[in-house]
Parts: structure tokens; C-alpha cells; sequence
């Protein structure tokens, strides 16, 4: 009797080994014919004879072997043989007097796959029923949760996992996201930082945990996190772009060119080259910008947009014939691109001093895009260098029926109106009215407009009294503004009233530290009041903003040797 049992024995554990190794050689089989063949093994072994078995035991096989080819067929993308493979699995388990928490939990990611929530739930709160403490049951109700759109409850579902297991990344790593999601951001930040912790080589972990610290504003932290994902990884662009992100909105000019330089290296793009670019600018590296541009260009030959812009950084520094080189090539990529025709009317009017042509180019890109900017304002200028202020003006109107905020089209106005004679009040009325005329709407003298006229006729030299009643108006709607504090300075300046102007300027610098034209202008005051060291150290204040300033440079050596030269005789 004792040999039969150990014999029985015997043969339920082979069973199991087999039907163990079946299933294993239907999970890693090969091709679609070894697929298949291992999944009739694991079929099979669900019908074996066991007569020699009891029927606890033989339930307990079969149960297996069913739930294993429930994962065989999950794998093959069958999600229905998958739910009836489980389900059997769960009967034959109820038989046998075992049907674990794990199972009706795998019973219920099955259903989850299968697209069916309903069961999916049912069968992870049986689970639960059996062990409350089955984080993976937990998991798969919060991944249904999602599904069905409620957030908030997939985040208590996630967060029981987690209670349940700390040690379970998929339901913590869920409970980050949803936290982020439902801006519970220190909830987040706690999950991610687990996660890290349990898996320090993460690279995703560490740059989710960044984003988190950055919106957080702990930006040494979120600096940390995107550094360790870029270290972890270095092929991967994203911690790159998210460092260079942050280095630019924290003023790190430095740092934000160097990691955008990284991720264009990993990933050339033309909105990351046109973000570094403007970094470059700000940084006034012109070098920069042409080599960048170029080194985009060699990439991306046939990239219009970035011919256009190393055309027009190429016409800034100079350099005329690559310029054109540029600009033509853009034009026979596509020659319907009015800001190419406008950057050519732009060439022809600076390089090659031939207004006439510029007329030509400007009048195809207005005809291609009747309201471009460029265009428009550059025939502005055309007309203005051929005489023909009327023509000029009425362009100029036209930009700032389009773009009522354009500075510099108000500049130009101003200049004619005061080449002709025309009080600064009736120039800035007139450049109301043509706003008005385009917004069909009336509209009040800009506080903007009046210190961006009143400021021209003051550099100008022109109807001062007038200019400085004018930037005085602007001053009132907003007296702490570093630009009309700076015009009102100016403008007392060329008044000869250079005490006052001292005053003004400084204040304009206290609130516009970085901004060399400030700088110069109270230099300027300062050597007129008989404080030339000061004078002295604005202008070298100026030029760190503005180094390579011709002008500013000659002030300086002027009078520092000046100074130099007088403590020289005192001694």
C-alpha cells in the first residue's frame, strides 16, 4: 500500500514537472510553428489521464496546466481563449480546494486585457475576499479605473497596492503619475523618489522626479535628477532638453547652450535650433548662431526655414554673398515663401544699395502674404531711402494696423514726422489714428506710443519741451518703468539739465540693471556732472552687456586715461 501511495506520489510530481515544463516551452517558444506546437503540449497536458491520482490532486494539475496555457494564449495576443483557459483554471482550482488570492488576480488581468472590466473587477475582488493584502488584485482594479476615467479612484486603488506591497513598482510607479496628474504634487514627488530609490538606474524615474521638483520650483533638485538621467543615459535627448529648459528660464545662458547643444547632437531639430539660437543672441555670440545655423544647414540641406535664418544672420554680420547664397537657394526649394522674398528685398536694399530691386522683392513676398511684417516694413524703409515719405508712411501705418505694438514701425513714424517738422502731440495722434483705422475701433493715446515719440524727438534734439511733457504722460500710467525713466533721463540730458537726468537714469538702471543703453546714457550724465569715475564704471557696466560696443569702448579709454593722467599731476 505504502509503495502505491509513493508511487502515486511519484507520478503527481512528474506530472507537475512536466506540466510545468510544457507551459515554460510555450512561453519561450520561438516562430510560429514552435509557438504552436508548444501550445497543443500545454493543451494536452490539461486532458492526461490521472487515474492514479486523487481527485484533489488531479483538479490541482489540471489547474495548472489551465491557468499556464491561459498565460500561453494571453502572450499570443488570444485574449478570449485566455479568459476561458483561466476560468477553467479557477474551477478546477475551486475543486481541488486551492484557488489562491494570485489566481482570480490573474484571472482578472486577463479579463482586463481582454477588454473586459466588469469580470476584471469581479474576479480582483475575489482575490481580495481571499487575501486582502493581494497588491496585485489592487493593481489591476486601479488599471481598470483608469480606463473607465476615474482617476481619483484608481489613485486609492494604486495607493492599497502599494499599502499592501511597498515593494510594487508598477502600483507606485501609478500613484506617481495619477498624483501629478490630480496636482497632489508631493504625493507624486514621495512616489518618484521611492522609485528612484528602488531603482536608483532608472532614467525615466529620475527625469519624472525632475519635471516634479521643477514645477515644485526646487530647481537645484529638479538640475540634480535631469543630470543623473542624462548620466544614466546618454543617448536619450529628453534629460538633455528638459536641462537646457531650465537653464534658460533660470537666466543660465551658459548651461542652458551647452545641453541644448547635447540633445540637437542626439536629435537635430529646427525648434531646438531655433531656441539655442536665441540663446546665442541673447548672449550676443554671432559666431555661435552662423555656426549652429550652418551646422543645421549641412544636416538639413533642404530645411527652408533654416536657409532663411542663416540668410538674415549672415546679412547682419556682413557677410553678403553667403547671405545671398542662402536666400537663393530657399528660393529654389520653394519659391512661394514671401519671408524669403522679403529677406532678398532686404539684400538688395542693404547689400547691394539698389532700392529699386528691393521694391521688386518686397512687392512679391506682399503679394504672396499681403500682411507679412517684414515685407511690410521693409518697403516702408524702401520708400523712405527713394524720397518717397508719403508712400513710406502710409506703409508704415498699414504695420501697425497689423501689429499696433510695433515698436519700431512708431520709431520710424516718429522720425519722419520730425524730419518734417511735425510737433511731437501731432505725431503721436496721427499714429493713433492709423491704430484706430485698423482696429475699427477708438483708441487712446498708448502710454506706449507717447514715450516711444516723446523719446525719438528727445534723441533727435527736436521740440524737447514737448517731448518731455509727453514722456512725463507716459510716466503717470506707469512710473516705475525702466524705459520711460530712461527717456525722461534722455531727454532732460539733451535739455542741458544734467542733474536731473542723473537722477532718472540711475533710477532706470536700478530697475534695468542688465540693460547696456541705460548704462551709456548714465555715463553720459554723470561725466556732465563732474563724476567721471562714475561715468567710468557705468560705461564698463554697459559693455558687459554690450561688450564689443565701438563707441563705449572709445569713452572709456578717454576718460579713464583722463583720470589716470590727473592723479598722475596731483602726485
Amino acid at each position: 500500500m505504502r509503495k502505491n501511495m509513493r508511487t502515486m506520489r511519484k507520478r503527481a510530481c512528474v506530472l507537475a514537472l512536466l506540466t510545468a515544463a510544457w507551459a515554460a516551452a510555450a512561453l519561450l517558444a520561438v516562430g510560429a510553428r514552435a509557438q504552436e506546437e508548444a501550445g497543443a503540449l500545454v493543451e494536452e497536458s490539461a486532458a492526461i489521464e490521472t487515474a492514479p491520482l486523487s481527485a484533489e490532486e488531479s483538479a490541482r494539475s489540471q489547474s495548472r496546466a489551465h491557468y499556464m496555457n491561459a498565460l500561453y494564449r494571453l502572450y499570443r495576443g488570444d485574449a478570449l481563449g485566455a479568459g476561458e483557459a483561466v476560468d477553467k483554471a479557477i474551477q478546477l482550482a475551486n475543486e481541488s480546494g486551492n484557488a489562491s488570492a494570485r489566481l482570480y488576480a490573474y484571472a482578472g488581468q486577463i479579463s482586463f486585457f481582454g477588454q473586459n472590466l466588469h469580470k476584471a473587477n469581479e474576479m480582483c475582488r475575489k482575490a481580495i475576499a481571499i487575501d486582502p493584502n493581494c497588491a496585485h488584485a489592487y493593481y489591476i482594479m486601479g488599471r481598470a479605473a483608469v480606463n473607465s476615467g476615474r482617476n481619483q479612484s484608481a489613485f486609492e486603488l494604486f495607493q492599497k497596492a502599494v499599502d499592501a506591497d511597498p515593494s510594487h513598482i508598477s502600483s507606485l510607479e501609478m500613484v506617481g503619475r495619477l498624483a501629478s496628474l490630480l496636482r497632489k504634487s508631493e504625493q507624486a514627488i514621495e512616489a518618484f523618489e521611492a522609485l528612484t530609490h528602488m531603482r536608483p538606474l532608472n532614467a525615466n524615474y529620475r527625469l519624472h522626479l525632475g519635471a516634479l521638483y521643477e514645477h515644485a520650483e526646487r530647481f537645484p533638485l529638479a538640475v540634480q535628477e535631469y543630470e543623473r538621467a542624462a548620466q544614466i543615459n546618454s543617448n536619450w535627448p529628453a534629460p538633455f532638453l528638459s536641462l537646457a529648459s531650465l537653464h534658460k528660464h533660470l537666466g543660465n545662458l551658459e548651461n542652458a547652450a551647452e545641453n541644448y547643444e547635447a540633445y540637437i547632437k542626439l536629435y537635430p531639430s529646427y525648434d531646438q535650433i531655433s531656441d539655442l539660437v536665441d540663446i546665442y543672441l541673447k548672449m550676443k555670440r554671432f559666431d555661435k548662431i552662423l555656426e549652429t545655423l550652418k551646422r543645421y544647414v549641412e544636416i538639413s540641406p533642404d530645411s527652408i526655414e533654416a536657409r532663411i535664418a542663416l540668410g538674415g544672420y549672415c546679412l547682419a554680420a556682413e557677410r553678403y554673398d553667403e547671405a545671398l547664397s542662402h536666400i537663393r537657394e530657399a528660393l529654389r526649394l520653394n519659391s512661394n515663401i514671401a519671408e524669403a522674398h522679403a529677406l532678398l528685398g532686404r539684400y538688395h536694399l542693404v547689400a547691394s544699395d539698389d532700392p529699386v530691386k528691393a521694391l521688386e522683392s518686397y512687392t512679391v513676398a506682399l503679394q504672396i502674404d499681403k500682411n507679412n511684417a517684414e515685407a511690410l516694413f521693409g518697403l516702408a524703409m524702401t520708400y523712405g531711402r527713394m524720397g518717397d515719405l508719403d508712400n513710406a508712411l502710409l506703409t508704415l501705418q498699414t504695420v501697425l494696423k497689423i501689429n499696433p505694438e510695433n515698436r519700431v514701425a512708431v520709431e520710424q513714424m516718429s522720425m519722419i514726422y520730425a524730419e518734417n517738422d511735425v510737433s511731437p502731440s501731432d505725431a503721436a495722434e496721427r499714429i493713433r489714428g492709423a491704430i484706430e483705422s485698423g482696429s475699427g475701433l477708438p483708441t487712446q493715446l498708448s502710454h506706449r506710443i507717447l514715450n516711444t515719440v516723446g523719446f525719438v524727438y528727445a534723441d533727435m534734439g527736436l521740440h524737447l519741451d514737448e517731448a518731455v511733457a509727453l514722456i512725463q504722460k507716459a510716466l503717470e500710467a506707469e512710473p516705475a518703468n525702466p524705459a520711460y525713466l530712461d527717456s525722461l533721463g534722455w531727454a532732460y540730458y539733451r535739455q542741458s539739465r544734467y542733474d536731473e537726468a542723473a537722477v532718472y537714469l540711475k533710477r532706470a538702471a536700478d530697475a534695468d540693471p542688465d540693460n547696456a543703453g541705460i548704462l551709456d546714457h548714465l555715463g553720459d550724465a554723470y561725466l556732465k556732472i563732474d563724476q567721471a569715475d562714475a561715468a567710468v564704471a557705468s560705461w564698463r557696466s554697459a559693455l558687459e552687456f554690450d561688450p564689443g560696443n565701438a563707441e563705449i569702448e572709445a569713452k572709456v579709454r578717454q576718460h579713464a586715461k583722463d583720470e589716470t593722467s590727473e592723479r598722475s599731476s596731483a602726485e
